[in-house]
């Protein structure tokens, strides 16, 4: 973590379901624990991506293009998410997501687990 020090950071969160959103994992939740991590490391937040939805199951979220595109452009070095799942429920998935960012010199970090 101390590699992400000063670094331009953004927030992805998501929920896929409305019971999601009535416990710890909400998106107002997962935005404030990515934000804590953030003031903890020194890094500023230059962005917040919030899909509402299901992941990658059909095809990749709208806020998710967004990102990549902007990642694509040098707007940001991480990705802070609450856990793998807020990106994706399957390995694989969650794998190649972050081999297609780290083309890009982005890094994906988790902070819950």
């Amino acid at each position: 973590m101390d590699r992400l020090n000063g670094e331009k950071i953004v927030i992805y969160a998501r929920i896929s379901t409305a019971k999601q959103s009535d416990n710890d994992e909400s998106i107002s939740d997962q935005i404030t624990l990515c934000k804590a991590f953030a003031m903890d490391v020194g890094c500023p937040v230059v962005g917040t991506y919030v899909e509402l939805g299901p992941g990658f199951t059909t095809s990749r979220p709208r806020a998710y293009q967004q990102m990549v595109a902007d990642a694509c452009w040098g707007k940001f070095e991480a990705i802070v998410l609450h856990s793998p799942s807020r990106l994706s429920r399957n390995a694989v998935d969650y794998a190649k997501a972050r081999a297609e960012l780290g083309l890009f010199g982005v890094e994906l970090v988790t902070v819950a687990q």
